[in-house]
């Protein structure tokens, strides 16, 4: 395979390459499937959970915003600044909660590896001082979710606390022998 400068022009990027027109992108960046890079057959990669939660989120607001914009009798202000509010507040308690998911991760292996620390700091600290806020300002559209937040942050700061870090070398050490797995039939898939 010969390395050439790329002129911009595809057909000699190919041609040096050593690859045919055929397993080449085209112009438009589709591979010959249909699909855009390389995978199966030019079928679009599936939605993992985490899209599947983006996508519902995306859709709430376009909703709730639609609702609160297109009504034949429109909102006072007061309501419409109450829906958004509350809207923006479950978005905000989901946003703090999200990284719990590790909880039972870091209980069941008793090793915090899991916790994003740079995150968990940060989060807790906007919490603290958006409550404290709240709290002096009397607004519970700001203390009920950063207090939500402060919570997680310090239940995910004292698992942090009791269940350190392991290193490299104690995480493979924790893992089980390769002659003590039992494999059948049944737990086995060919992909």
């Amino acid at each position: 395979v010969e390395m050439t400068q790329s002129n911009g022009n595809n057909a000699n990027e190919v041609e040096s390459s050593g690859m045919s027109n055929e397993e080449s992108p085209s112009q438009n960046g589709q591979n010959r499937f249909g699909g855009f890079g390389g995978g199966n057959a030019g079928q679009p990669p599936p939605f993992c959970a985490q899209d599947k939660i983006w996508l519902l989120v995306v859709i709430a607001w376009v909703g709730l915003l639609s609702f609160i914009g297109l009504r034949s009798t429109p909102l006072d202000h007061k309501t419409q600044r109450d829906i958004v509010g509350i809207g923006a507040n479950v978005s905000l308690v989901i946003f703090f909660a999200a990284p719990l998911s590790t909880i039972a991760t870091v209980i069941k292996t008793r090793d915090s590896s899991t916790i994003h620390i740079p995150t968990m700091i940060m989060n807790t600290f906007n919490c603290v001082f958006w409550f404290s806020y709240a709290l002096a300002v009397s607004d519970p559209f700001i203390a009920v979710p950063n207090g939500l937040g402060l919570l997680f942050g310090a239940i995910q700061i004292f698992l942090y606390l009791i269940f350190p870090r392991r290193s490299g070398l104690q995480q493979i050490a924790s893992r089980e022998p390769l002659d003590e797995l039992i494999l059948n039939e049944d737990n086995i898939s060919v992909q």
